[in-house]
């Protein structure tokens, strides 16, 4: 990350940002909910993080990222490859996507209404193959790959 810029999809309250934002030289984090920005720019005034309200199916910028993050993000997007191919297109041609979703497989006690899709490592990864040439699955460190049967959640994608 320290090497760019950085693209935040669906930054919630934006407390995920300040885990990695000192090792970036810019973050640009986007946020369809108004209130979820005004509540960024009052709380966390970073220096290098630009809080900008934006629907990630509407964001264009001139700008290209070394990496973009979508943390439990996709699932509420009904337009979902179309939000991954405008990722892609704001991404350095040797950029990084990174994600997270709720694992199909976990033994969770029911299904949330608030989700367009739940899926499952393999089904996630094969979605993830029709917009990056590489794509792994790993579990919350990034150490572990996971098979395609994998049942923890949240299953984080990396994808280039």
């Amino acid at each position: 990350i320290a090497c760019g810029g950085v693209l935040e999809v669906g930054f919630g309250t934006g407390a995920g940002v300040l885990q990695y934002a000192h090792r970036a030289h810019w973050v640009d984090a986007i946020e369809a909910d108004p209130n979820a920005v005004r509540f960024a720019e009052l709380m966390f005034p970073v220096k290098n993080v630009n809080w900008i309200e934006a629907d990630i199916l509407e964001y264009k910028t001139t700008k290209r990222y070394a990496a973009a993050i979508a943390v439990e993000v996709l699932e509420h997007i009904p337009q979902w490859h179309d939000a991954l191919d405008n990722i892609k297109a704001h991404l350095l041609p040797d950029g990084t996507f990174y994600m997270t979703a709720r694992n199909a497989n976990a033994d969770l006690s029911r299904w949330t209404d608030l989700h367009e899709r739940e899926l499952t490592s393999r089904e996630l990864a094969g979605n993830l193959k029709q917009h990056f040439r590489e794509v792994w699955v790993y579990d919350w460190s990034l150490k572990n790959l996971q098979p395609d049967d994998t049942h923890i959640t949240p299953i984080v994608a990396v994808c280039r």
